[in-house]
């Protein structure tokens, strides 16, 4: 009976978008779905191959730090974007201004300081974009925190021949292993922390054989960077990959499931970089696995978005390939399960660190007479067609520079690889008050502002406020959620600590509604109203447009008005001589006529 091959690939995958990034998204996978769209997609795959094994193979994309990224587009393996997350949101030196006419009124546009955006905040805080633009030339480093345009695709690359796939050793029938010894407390309370994690699933009774071999571990590894290397066109800024036990623990619980696809939780906290995953099924050994994924080479075209040459949601035919060779992937690890009784019997798990984030261009391509080479950006380093770093890896979205072989960290962490972790005494005064907790996983740079609040920084002490989350009613009516700020730290905010003439307390327009619509109306315009601050000195008001001192609780006021509040007016002064000359209606147009002519005003009765 003749062989075939069919290839899944299951993903979560970024893009992004020039302006900045796209939020919304969905799940993309191939493995259930329409029937007659599964066989069009089976036929395709053996035209394209003209062979044929009852095998399969899966892959997968995932944000930086580890989160799922859901959102449409160019990638067909479970890896991680440096920009897997709806954006940053950024904050400038004061509050977030998407307001702020001269007449005080609430606009639906601002500045870039504060106000969720699916960009970066012009504050310099990192901007998270997917494929086509994540990583300095083209370069997906997670975490990084700039924003360049990826160098113009070069002319098109002559075809190239297909690979030859390695010898490899028939399989061995190996003896059959108890259960007992497969199935390893794995699930920590680190693991247990994150809800649905691969270490803390239970392996299936099916699985006799589990586990990669010493030998095998160096020979996985050592293919992928045989293959690095020789990837056409030539890559200036691949690293030599390393092989990491976490990564391989992770992937060999996800074969100890005896399933065809990818887990949804496989985050490793001490890499602090995103995980992608690469699956194959069926296949005799790992010589044949990793071959087929890279032989996803023959399809792909640099610097095009595969759907453009490949149809829709044609990434999915060259995401393993593309895993493979990315820039930002220093780490590698692979899990084995044989499985009695299931579909595929032979599954091979590998997991990446960090994912894929560019499916266009996973690598920074030598260009054509520039006498740009192989590993051309790392001279001092380059060994065998890539830039060596004798397994150097930088954590916590630190970014290496593989020429001299050293990392520079995030604000957070220090150390040769970025894995010291340094905290701030608190988190930034925004935290808790208008970012809540749900922005730790939504944003990439909340954790970084927001430590103490996204549980990076374990301090009780590091919190901007220790008051707790109420919800609170104001005197007008308004009804506020989160920390509420102290009197000192409401100081800075509206008018002193109180509400500006725009406020419907002060008689203008900008209401309750206005401040959850409107992210600056709370902090910079009415803090009282909104129920942010309570009022400074006892809730004393100075009335007839007299201005409170927060400091001495004494109120300054407008002629002809006088008294602890502005309340009175001394009527023993006369009008003035002019007064005669102007009409009552001068009264309430200019504000100098109730000073000079208080009778004529009414203000004395």
């Amino acid at each position: 009976m003749g062989r075939w091959t069919l290839l899944f690939a299951a993903a979560v995958v970024f893009t992004s978008v020039t302006s900045g990034q796209n939020t919304a998204g969905q799940n993309t996978r191939m493995v259930t779905g329409d029937v007659n769209q599964f066989w069009r997609f089976v036929l395709d795959s053996m035209r394209n191959r003209g062979q044929s094994s009852g095998r399969t193979s899966f892959s997968v994309v995932y944000d930086p730090s580890g989160r799922r990224t859901v959102t449409t587009s160019s990638s067909s393996s479970d890896t991680g974007s440096g920009s897997g997350i709806p954006g940053n949101i950024g904050f400038g030196t004061g509050f977030p201004r998407n307001t702020g006419s001269s007449a005080g009124f609430p606009r639906n546009t601002g500045s870039s300081t504060g106000f969720p955006r699916n960009t970066g905040s012009s504050a310099g805080f990192p901007r998270d974009t997917g494929s086509g633009s994540g990583f300095p030339g083209s370069s997906a480093s997670t975490g990084s925190s700039t924003n360049t345009e990826n160098p113009p695709p070069p002319p098109p690359a002559p075809a190239f021949p297909k690979p030859a796939m390695p010898k490899s050793n028939p399989i061995v029938k190996r003896p059959t292993i108890p259960m007992d010894s497969i199935i390893e407390n794995t699930c920590t309370n680190e693991y247990k922390a994150l809800e649905g994690h691969t270490l803390c699933m239970r392996d299936d009774s099916r699985v006799r054989v589990s586990g990669v071999s010493e030998a095998d571990k160096k020979m996985i590894t050592d293919l992928h960077n045989d293959y690095r290397s020789k990837v056409e066109p030539p890559a200036t800024d691949l690293v030599t990959l390393k092989w990491d036990e976490r990564l391989a623990s992770v992937a060999q619980k996800w074969a100890n499931q005896c399933k065809a696809g990818h887990d949804k939780m496989r985050k490793i906290p001490s890499i602090g970089m995103s995980v992608g995953q690469n699956v194959a099924g069926g296949y005799n050994t790992w010589e044949e696995s990793v071959f087929h994924w890279y032989d996803e080479i023959r399809m792909w075209k640099y610097g095009v978005d595969p759907d453009s040459y490949l149809g829709h949601l044609g990434w999915k035919k060259i995401g393993h390939f593309t895993q493979m060779v990315q820039n930002a992937t220093f780490l590698v690890g692979c899990g084995y399960a044989e499985c009695r009784r299931s579909r595929y019997t032979r599954y091979y798990v590998c997991d990446y660190a960090a994912g894929q984030s560019n499916l266009a261009y996973p690598y920074t391509a030598a260009r054509p007479g520039s006498g740009e080479g192989r590993c051309s950006v790392c001279p001092n380093t380059c060994n065998k067609g890539q830039c060596d770093c004798k397994g150097l890896v930088c954590l916590n979205g630190g970014k290496l520079d593989p020429n001299s072989c050293t990392c520079t960290c995030t604000k957070l962490y220090e150390g040769k690889t970025c894995e010291q972790l340094v905290c701030p005494a608190k988190d930034k005064w925004i935290c808790r008050r208008d970012w809540p907790e749900s922005y730790c996983d939504a944003y990439t740079n909340v954790p970084e502002e927001c430590p103490h609040m996204c549980g990076i920084c374990k301090s009780v002490t590091g919190s901007t406020s220790s008051s707790p989350e109420v919800t609170y009613v104001s005197s007008s009516g308004c009804q506020y959620q989160g920390v509420r700020s102290t009197l000192d730290e409401c100081k800075a905010y509206g008018r002193g600590g109180d509400d500006i003439h725009a406020c419907a307390t002060k008689g203008g327009n900008i209401t309750c509604t206005d401040c959850d619509k409107y992210y600056n109306v709370k902090r910079d315009m009415c803090p009282v109203m909104c129920g942010l601050c309570d009022p400074q000195c006892n809730g004393k008001e100075c009335r007839n447009g007299g201005t409170l001192d927060t400091v001495t609780c004494s109120c300054s006021c407008q002629p002809p008005y006088e008294g602890d509040m502005c309340e009175t007016v001394d009527c023993a002064i006369p009008d003035m001589p002019h007064c005669p000359y102007w009409s009552v209606g001068h009264c309430r147009q200019y504000r100098n006529v109730p000073s000079d002519c208080r009778h004529m005003c009414e203000l004395c009765r």
